[in-house]
């Protein structure tokens, strides 16, 4: 007897979608202000395993977070940094709201 076909594979971008669909619906943070309460911007590694707001001690909203590969000051990095800071007189939205970077 011939097995039937396997239905379409769940793969983990399906999974993503998932879970932000029910994040969404459960999205409870619209209360927060844009830029972070803290003032603070971090460049940080990109590596996985760094829960950020546990090994720093902060909270949602408490800060903008930048991640690349070394946590190293590229040019892209800055950029990234420096951006939001120097546009906010063109684009309020876009700025960081900053005052300490780490």
């Amino acid at each position: 007897m011939p097995q039937p076909a396997p239905g379409p594979t769940k793969t983990v971008f399906d999974d993503l979608m998932e879970h932000n669909q029910g994040y969404a619906k459960r999205f409870n943070l619209g209360h927060l202000q844009t830029p972070p309460i803290k003032k603070l911007v971090i460049l940080t590694c990109m590596d996985s395993r760094m829960d950020l707001e546990q090994l720093l001690g902060l909270s949602v909203g408490d800060a903008h977070m930048i991640r690349n590969a070394g946590g190293i000051a590229t040019d892209d990095a800055i950029r990234s940094l420096i951006l939001p800071r120097n546009s906010s007189a063109r684009a309020p939205s876009r700025s960081f709201s900053t005052r300490s970077a780490a």
